[in-house]
C-alpha cells in the first residue's frame, strides 16, 4: 500500500517538474525508490506525520548512515517525544513574526498566565474535553 502511494507521489512530482520545464524531471524519472527502514518508524501512528516530517527536516544533514533524529522506537517514550515536539513547533509558529495574529496570541498567553492556578486548570480541562469537537472540519 505505502509503495503504491509513493509511486503516485513520484509520478506527480515528475509530471510537475516536466510541465514547468525543470530538467531534473527527466533525471528523477530514471531513478527508482528506496524505502528506508528507520529505528523510529511507526506501525500504529497515523496522526503525527507532520511532526515526523518537521523533525526529519530539522535533523537530516545529508547522510543517512549518521542520521540521528533523537527519536526512540515506537512506544510510550516516542509518544512523549512527539507530544513535546508538537508543542515546540506550535509555539514557534504562534510567536513567529510571520504570524499575523502573534500580538493577540502573546496577549492571550499573558492573560492566561496571570490567572489563578485553579482557573487555569479548569480552562485546560475544558480545552481538552472539547478538543475533538473544535478540531472537526
Amino acid at each position: 500500500m505505502y509503495e503504491f502511494i509513493t509511486n503516485i507521489m513520484q509520478r506527480l512530482m515528475i509530471k510537475h517538474l516536466n510541465v514547468v520545464g525543470y530538467p531534473a524531471g527527466r533525471e528523477l524519472d530514471e531513478i527508482g525508490q528506496e524505502r528506508l527502514r528507520m529505528d523510529w518508524q511507526t506501525r500504529n501512528n497515523f496522526d503525527d506525520c507532520g511532526v515526523f516530517a518537521v523533525r526529519h527536516m530539522e535533523t537530516y544533514m545529508g547522510d543517512v548512515r549518521t542520521w540521528n533524529t533523537g527519536l526512540s522506537k515506537e512506544g510510550k517514550t516516542q509518544e512523549i517525544q512527539i507530544a513535546s515536539l508538537r508543542m515546540k513547533y506550535v509555539a514557534k509558529l504562534l510567536v513567529s513574526n510571520y504570524n499575523k495574529k502573534k500580538e493577540y496570541v502573546v496577549k492571550e498567553v499573558e492573560k492566561f498566565q496571570s490567572m489563578d492556578e485553579g482557573i487555569q486548570k479548569k480552562l485546560r480541562k475544558h480545552a481538552d474535553d472539547t478538543k475533538t469537537e473544535r478540531l472537526r472540519i
